[in-house]
């Protein structure tokens, strides 16, 4: 007969034994599924924190690659790679820019020459001489004033522009003007020819003149080129003066020449047909002077030989045409 407490110590080894048994078999499947134990699992992780933090040198390659940026040469051949078209040459014909156009002054420096046309204009002078005794008579003094027709004058010049306006030129001239009449106040020596009041008149009165111009051409930068100036200089003046017929005598009043200093101002207006920087270039122009002696001419009587004065000055309306050299 068994006691009852052998019996439960027995069930209670059974029971020990089995759990034993239980938990060997059991246990490699806990730790399948549901990982390794707390403190292995804590060790594990901080290994693999550390490697984390300690990047590999390959790591550290490619990120200071990737901050630096490839290199001039990596970057030439990406972007040969990715436009392989712009490499070859265009196909399509090159414009050609327009030349800039040379600034070019309308007052180039270089030699000129010219010539020049002019209507005369001459101013009524007044003729004017002293008493005189001649042939046993005694004349008084002569006063009157005289008027001209309208006449003509041509130039030829030769100048040298200096290139900054100024433009020096010596001219040559032929100026000729015809009488029209006289009107007699105190007839004098002419007495005999010539009628108190108006008479007709005959003959000219020309002047061979030289004279040195300074002119001043005004650059607006375009081939309109206005200018002033005058000059100064030396006039043969030719008088040959007759009567058209007075009540007694008539014939030749004055047939001689005298030597005057003249000098004149005036202006234009030029137009360069063709602009160039050394000064081959063709000059219209069209011209205003004012011409006029600084003393009276004097010419002898043709009767009595005495001189008698008169006034010489103008104005002459033209235009010329100027060439440059070099």
């Amino acid at each position: 007969m068994r006691l009852p407490f052998q019996s439960g110590r027995a069930s209670l080894l059974s029971i020990k034994f089995l759990a034993l048994l239980f938990s060997i078999a059991l246990g490699p499947s806990v730790v399948l599924a549901g990982g390794m134990p707390p403190d292995v699992e804590k060790e594990a992780m901080m290994e693999q924190s550390a490697e984390a933090e300690e990047p590999s040198t390959e790591a550290k390659e490619t990120s200071s690659e990737v901050k630096e940026g490839p290199s001039p040469e990596v970057k030439k051949e990406t972007v040969a790679e990715q436009s392989p078209d712009s490499a070859e040459p265009s196909t399509e014909p090159v414009k050609e820019m327009p030349e800039a156009k040379e600034d070019l002054p309308a007052t180039a420096s270089g030699f000129t020459v010219g010539v020049r046309g002019a209507l005369s204009i001459l101013n009524s002078g007044s003729v004017s001489g002293s008493s005189v005794q001649f042939g046993g008579s005694q004349y008084g003094p002569l006063e009157g004033t005289i008027d001209y027709d309208k006449g003509y004058g041509f130039s030829f010049l030769l100048g040298y522009a200096l290139g900054n306006g100024l433009r020096l030129e010596s001219e040559a001239g032929y100026m000729n003007n015809g009488f029209q009449e006289i009107n007699v106040r105190m007839p004098g020596r002419f007495a005999t020819q010539l009628d108190p009041g108006e008479n007709k008149l005959e003959g000219d009165l020309s002047a061979f003149a030289l004279i040195l111009n300074a002119y001043y051409d005004i650059d607006f930068g375009s081939n309109l080129v206005p200018y002033i100036g005058g000059g100064l200089g030396a006039a043969d003046l030719s008088n040959e003066m007759k009567s058209a017929g007075g009540t007694t005598v008539g014939g030749l009043l004055v047939d001689d020449c005298d030597y005057v200093f003249v000098y004149q101002v005036g202006g234009g207006l030029g137009y360069k047909l063709n602009r160039s920087s050394k000064g081959h270039g063709i000059t219209v122009s069209l011209d205003y002077r004012y011409l006029a002696s600084f003393e009276d001419p004097r010419f002898k009587e043709r009767v009595t030989g005495n001189f008698i004065e008169g006034e010489f000055g103008g104005h002459y309306i033209g235009g010329g045409v100027r060439l440059g050299l070099w």
